[in-house]
């Protein structure tokens, strides 16, 4: 059972190894219908991490106040935010295509999503290349999410 999505059956297919059943049924109905998307291929940098400059005091060992150091004495790394999305289609060109799906939303994922959303408008600022993020829910909203990237595509090519 997959511990970080709630009543979640991990599933292989094609040796891939999906967290959901939701995303593999995804990856199932995208193959059927001839779109080559890629699984978890693609990580994005959110927000880099840093090293504070600030002075850092934090509750540390047994409930005592304390300034924050590493063993060299430096202030500790705030490590990264990243984002991996579901699948991933892009040309390189004009069109970047996200699909999340989201059967259960964890508590962080609103705050990622928004994150996210803003990385992508500035994505879109710097290389004028069409964005969609797609976010099924369940097999219904999946089908309706690949017939509307069918014709976006579809209009692409005439």
């Amino acid at each position: 059972m997959n511990k970080k999505i709630a009543n979640a059956t991990e599933i292989t297919i094609d040796n891939i190894h999906f967290k959901s059943k939701l995303e593999a049924k995804c990856y199932t109905l995208l193959k059927e219908a001839g779109l080559n998307f890629e699984y978890e291929k693609v990580t994005i940098e959110l927000l880099p991490g840093f090293r504070p400059t600030f002075k850092l005091f934090e509750v540390y060992k047994k409930g005592t106040m304390e300034r924050r150091l590493t063993k060299t004495g430096k202030q500790p790394m705030v490590r990264s935010i990243s984002y991996t999305p579901d699948f991933v289609w892009h040309d390189n060109v004009s069109k970047l295509i996200i699909i999340e799906t989201k059967g259960y939303r964890n508590d962080v994922y609103p705050y990622k999503k928004k994150l996210l959303f803003r990385y992508l408008d500035r994505y879109y600022e710097n290389t004028r290349q069409e964005v969609y993020f797609f976010e099924p829910v369940n097999v219904t909203t999946l089908k309706q999410t690949i017939e509307i990237i069918k014709n976006i595509l579809k209009n692409e090519k005439t």
